[in-house]
């Protein structure tokens, strides 16, 4: 979904009409688990999901654009962490609230 060498930057993505964004789940095959991760970028939640243990989902949700409906995939979770980049405070704390009060803002 992304570009190797675009025209220019901001060009790197692939976008269609009509089609929204999504999350990005580490590990598309399992299930959701009981307590889920929510952090910022593709490349952040690989590299979250390899160093923590296997009892955590990792969900990424696109930089600087909407939340990719995370909210919906973590309904069933008994406790969400929202980890998302330290310039989007307001941002994070506005998909916790989304979430519920099941969800904290790291």
């Amino acid at each position: 979904y992304r570009l190797f060498d675009p025209p220019t930057p901001a060009d790197r993505y692939r976008w269609e009409k009509g089609l929204g964004t999504t999350y990005y789940q580490t590990e598309p095959t399992k299930p959701l688990g009981p307590e889920i991760i929510i952090c910022e970028g593709a490349k952040k939640g690989i590299v979250t999901a390899v160093r923590m243990p296997e009892r955590y989902t990792v969900l990424a949700v696109p930089s600087k654009s909407d939340f990719g409906n995370v909210a919906d995939a973590a309904v069933e979770a008994d406790r969400v962490y929202v980890l998302l980049d330290p310039d989007g405070p307001i941002r994070a704390r506005r998909l916790a609230s989304t979430i519920g009060p099941r969800a904290r803002v790291v």
